[in-house]
Order: structure tokens, then C-alpha cells, then sequence
């Protein structure tokens, strides 16, 4: 058994019975973030994953949709499985061919834009989660002095670098100890930091910094591994611009958003006139040189 120190509300929780499903015509399985997962009728190999545009910040779900993040973490997740091979992801269709897999029925038009046909696993509890630098959560638990990872964490300034990537696992959204999971997963420990070291060198190879990744994996019914749910999208990365000011990053992504947040009696609400909607295209354009839209009518039309 693995031990986890239960210091944060998990996210999940915060979104039972609060979002609804983006296909109302399936039977909904689970939601983790900003994904939304579906049975498949008939289908005993196969589900449904649907990158929704939810936000979730500071432990809340954003009441307001974010546009096109879907769009953009399903854009990134295919990305990086055409990246990096260590380990396949899920995914088994995309685009229009999804269909071929969905009863007949009525769907959202832009389904295809935003979701995999994705092999059913059996998905291991840990989130295999490296960081490079002492961010908000390493921060707040240094202050209760609290150290799962078995790292020595110090009086560090916020955002200042490791000379390592840091090994900080979770287990069901709280920080789980660092050396039971190396013990009980050693070669997906070894994989997992493998492909977070690799995205790091192609990220800063294009101006980018990756300083927080978590992955997810399972395996198949014949025991094969795969990377599961997204694979180092929106929801599983901090993003931020590669500049020589170590301590004060130049955020990209959902950390844009997140900054823009504010709480009023328990909700997390999202001053709409603050937003510029194409941050997630200033992060992907770092990437690929081509607009989220674009990326997607070239490889998601289809």
C-alpha cells in the first residue's frame, strides 16, 4: 500500500456532480480535469476521450468555459505522441475516423476536434509527476513541514530551479511518498522520468520550459503499457517561456488563465474581459510554428 498525505482537496471531488457531460448520448465513465471519459457501447476494448474546455484553478471548476482549450490539449497530446515513443500513448483514432467507433446518434460538431478513441486500461492509481523547480505545493508543504518526496527541499525561492528533474508523485490528488512508488513501480518510474527529461529537451529546444509534467499510464488486457488519459497536455503541464530570469517565469497556458481567477463565496469565477483567448496559440505556435486551428484542420479534419 502505497502512503499519501492528504493535504490538498483533490480536484476531482470539487467536480462530482457539478460538470455535465459534454456527449449526452453516452454513458459517462469518469471526468479527471478537463477530460471527460465515456463507455462505448458494445465495446469491451475501447473508450471515448473528450478534451472538454472546463477549467479547473486552485481547486475549483471554473464556472465559464475557456475557448478552444480543448481543442488545444488535444493538439498537444497528439503532439507529443508523435514526439516521443518510450512508451505508446493510448490513443487508437482521431479525427473523423472516431465515428467509426460511436453508435449512431447525435454528437457535438466538433467532437472530432476534441476527442481519441483511446484503448480501455487498467490505469494505475499513481501520477508519475516531475518537477524542476520549488513551486506553490512544494512551497506549502515545506512550510508544514511535510516531505513525502524525501528531497531536500530548503528555503528555496519561489520558482527557483533544481539542478534535477524532482520525482513528486500523487496518489487520488495528494502528494504520495517518493520512495514506495519507486518501490512498487520502479520501470514505470524510469520510463515516466525518461519521457518528462525528453519533452523538457524538445520544449527548451524551442524556447519553451516545461517545469512541472505528470503522466498517467495503464495497461492493456495482454499487460502492456501505454500512456493513459492525456499525454502532456493543459492539464498535466505548467508551461512557460525559456528566459534567463529563473525566478519569474513568463507563463503560457492554463497558469495565464489561473493568475486571472478570483474566489467569491466558494466559486472560482473568470473575468472574461481580462482573457486573450489566444494564449493557447501563443503556446502552440512555440511548438509547432502553426495555430492551434490550423494544427488541427491539417490532422484532426480527417
Amino acid at each position: 500500500m502505497i502512503s499519501y498525505y492528504n493535504s490538498f482537496l483533490t480536484k476531482e471531488d470539487t467536480m462530482r456532480n457539478i460538470c455535465d457531460p459534454y456527449v449526452r448520448s453516452l454513458v459517462l465513465l469518469n471526468q479527471k480535469k478537463s477530460l471527460d471519459i465515456f463507455k462505448i457501447p458494445e465495446d469491451e476494448d475501447h473508450l471515448l476521450l473528450v478534451f472538454t474546455d472546463r477549467f479547473v484553478g486552485n481547486n475549483f471548476v471554473c464556472e465559464d468555459p475557456i475557448s478552444e482549450k480543448g481543442y488545444t490539449s488535444a493538439s498537444l497530446s497528439f503532439f507529443w505522441s508523435c514526439q516521443i515513443k518510450d512508451v505508446p500513448y493510448c490513443m487508437v483514432a482521431k479525427g473523423r475516423k472516431i465515428y467509426r467507433y460511436l453508435p449512431s446518434g447525435e454528437y457535438p460538431e466538433d467532437l472530432h476536434f476534441r476527442s481519441f478513441i483511446v484503448k480501455k486500461l487498467r490505469v494505475i492509481p499513481v501520477t508519475f509527476r516531475f518537477r524542476s523547480v520549488f513551486d506553490e505545493e512544494l512551497e506549502s508543504l515545506w512550510q508544514k513541514k511535510v516531505n513525502p518526496y524525501g528531497v531536500r527541499l530548503g528555503r528555496k525561492k519561489r520558482f527557483q530551479k533544481f539542478n534535477n528533474l524532482v520525482f513528486t508523485p500523487m496518489l487520488f490528488g495528494s502528494p504520495a511518498s517518493q520512495s514506495e512508488v519507486k518501490r512498487t513501480y520502479p520501470d514505470i518510474v524510469r520510463k515516466a522520468k525518461n519521457i518528462c527529461q525528453s519533452a523538457k529537451k524538445i520544449a527548451n529546444s524551442k524556447g519553451i520550459d516545461i517545469f512541472d509534467m505528470s503522466l498517467s499510464f495503464g495497461t492493456d488486457k495482454n499487460g502492456n503499457l501505454f500512456v493513459a488519459n492525456d499525454f502532456l497536455s493543459l492539464d498535466s503541464c505548467r508551461f512557460a517561456i525559456l528566459t534567463k530570469n529563473k525566478n519569474n517565469p513568463v507563463f503560457l497556458g492554463d497558469d495565464v488563465f489561473r493568475a486571472k481567477l478570483f474566489e467569491d463565496q466558494g466559486k472560482v469565477l473568470l473575468n472574461q474581459k481580462e482573457v486573450e483567448y489566444n494564449d493557447y496559440d501563443k503556446l502552440f505556435l512555440f511548438f509547432t510554428k502553426m495555430l492551434v486551428c490550423s494544427y488541427q484542420e491539417k490532422y484532426f479534419s480527417r
